[in-house]
């Protein structure tokens, strides 16, 4: 249970999450919240929730962390009416806490717009890494009580992670569960939504391509569906490395960046350098069609001299033969 309270030493308003009731006589309750605090306590990022205190002995296991007075991300994004660049802005800070939390050897598996609170400015914060995984090579006992069984959000879970197998689960994990809330959050609907029971969904979720985030929202550009496809492929190999690849992309495509989402061909790069500097381009294409408008212009006044002077030249001509002539 996660509670609001005041820390007295430093008078700031906190959240105290408690392992209360059954779940505090649980051994793998009891490692999974250890496992969680020794997590936070590696982290520190302006969006990622802080830690600041915790007690873990054989009476009461408890943290004391960052109280984040916000909504779900989902939430938010419904409630200001964000459009495609905002939403992108708003995910590129997440994909940046969790590039840093990866470079620290967490990945979170289980992000999902409940555990992505925005506060009122508009900061977004990570929560609930009570189901991280370390990938540090001596952190064997960081990852013991999850070991063999289902992690995770289903409807968030990339396909290796529904498999159930967590020795799989690398960074690419929490790719196409960012890749998923960004759909959502451009779309209004899950790329697989619930609806059958566990083993159908998993099935489908295994051996189903996510559809196009244009096919359900047709006014997002190819630019953002590419970014979102190669998110969520299903092949961990053929998605972005790592959150960091994709905040990479996303910023790619707020600056107007060729993506790497996307085949980097000659005229897919020149048409983004267009678009890049639409403005300069047009200018450049204003003053060249300025420039052949006098070029043409120059030419034509000097054919049409040219054709005046021989036209006289001749008629001098046939006046000096006429008067001979005579």
């Amino acid at each position: 249970t996660v509670w609001e309270a005041w820390q007295l030493s430093t008078g700031r308003r906190v959240a105290v999450k408690m392992l209360r009731g059954s779940a505090f006589e649980s051994h793998r309750s009891r490692n999974r919240f250890q496992r969680e605090i020794e997590i936070l306590a590696r982290l520190s990022h302006p969006h990622i929730a802080q830690l600041y205190d915790s007690s873990f002995n054989k009476y009461v296991a408890y943290y004391v962390m960052e109280f984040v007075d916000g909504l779900p991300i989902d939430e938010y994004c419904v409630q200001h009416h964000l459009g495609p660049r905002e939403i992108l802005s708003l995910c590129l800070k997440v994909c940046q806490a969790m590039d840093y939390a990866q470079r620290s050897g967490v990945i979170h598996r289980d992000l999902k717009p409940s555990n992505i609170l925005v506060d009122a400015t508009g900061k977004p914060r990570v929560l609930d890494f009570g189901l991280a995984k370390s990938l540090e090579p001596d952190a064997s006992q960081m990852t013991v009580s999850i070991e063999g069984g289902l992690t995770g959000t289903l409807a968030y879970m990339a396909p290796e992670q529904a498999t159930g197998r967590p020795d799989e689960i690398g960074s690419t994990a929490d790719v196409y569960s960012l890749g998923v809330v960004l759909f959502q959050l451009l779309t209004g609907r899950l790329p697989h939504a619930p609806g059958e029971s566990t083993y159908e969904f998993q099935h489908r979720l295994v051996e189903t391509d996510a559809p196009s985030c244009r096919s359900v929202k047709p006014q997002l550009d190819k630019e953002i569906e590419a970014l979102i496809s190669k998110a969520l492929t299903r092949n961990p190999q053929q998605r972005y490395a790592s959150a960091g690849e994709l905040a990479r992309d996303i910023d790619n495509y707020l600056k107007g960046n060729p993506l790497n989402a996307r085949p980097l061909t000659f005229t897919y790069l020149l048409r983004r350098r267009i678009a890049q500097h639409r403005a300069a381009f047009l200018v450049g294409v204003g003053v060249t069609l300025i420039c052949l408008s006098v070029l043409s212009y120059s030419y034509w006044q000097t054919n049409q001299a040219r054709q005046l002077a021989e036209q006289r030249e001749v008629e001098r001509s046939q006046a000096l033969y006429a008067s001979r002539l005579r």
